[in-house]
């Protein structure tokens, strides 16, 4: 028997294993990096991990994890093979940007062995009118300690630090409005602010793929 892990990102345009695939420039993000590093260690060890869409066909006794980062449907199709271990699902996007994720979350619970969310599980069961048990959810980083040439600079103004520029699709607990507000108003009375996208979250990438 062999184990494979198979993942199922929130974009279609990183399948055929573009998921692992690191990014530079304007849109770089240290995810690809992390899980790129994630599949290396586990080949290295028998284990193969793919996306989702190159799930084999079922064989013998072979077993494959399917594991949905922010993809709240595609694993419906997947209830009937025996083959495929719904491991995990990850809760990506806050409720306010994508309310239909959390509302799906009562059928989730149900085949999903574990649900990982970045708010607790006080706040989700609020959003998903269901008491799900969740873990923490920590994205990784590719990269250790700051970026010493930026951090020694002396000559910092003021920073307006904001997690990211979204279409909120509802008012309940929504700020990414009044982030923005906050940087355009500075924005205008002093030259020297720039806006920072700040991300601080890690994941132990190994441990939720057992079962």
């Amino acid at each position: 028997m062999s184990v494979g892990i198979y993942i199922d990102p929130f974009s279609a345009k990183t399948l055929g294993d573009r998921f692992f695939e690191p990014s530079t420039g304007r849109y770089h993000s240290p995810l690809p990096g992390c899980f790129a590093f994630m599949k290396h260690t586990f080949e290295a060890q028998g284990v193969r991990v793919d996306t989702a869409d190159r799930i084999p066909a079922r064989t013998g006794s072979d077993v494959y994890l399917y594991v949905a980062i922010g993809n709240h449907t595609n694993y419906l199709n997947l209830l009937n093979r025996p083959d495929v271990i719904l491991s995990a699902f990850m809760v990506m996007e806050s409720p306010v940007v994508e309310p239909r994720m959390y509302r799906d979350l009562k059928r989730a619970k149900r085949h999903f062995k574990r649900i990982f969310s970045f708010i607790d599980q006080t706040e989700l069961t609020k959003f998903a009118k269901t008491a799900v048990d969740c873990i923490s959810l920590r994205l990784p980083i590719d990269f250790h300690g700051v970026d010493l040439p930026l951090w020694s600079r002396s000559d910092r103004g003021f920073l307006v630090m904001v997690n990211m520029n979204k279409l909120p699709r509802l008012s309940r607990s929504e700020l990414y409005t009044e982030r923005m507000r906050a940087i355009e108003f500075f924005s205008r009375t002093n030259d020297k602010i720039k806006p920072i996208v700040c991300f601080s979250f890690r994941l132990n990438l190994v441990g939720i793929f057992f079962w």
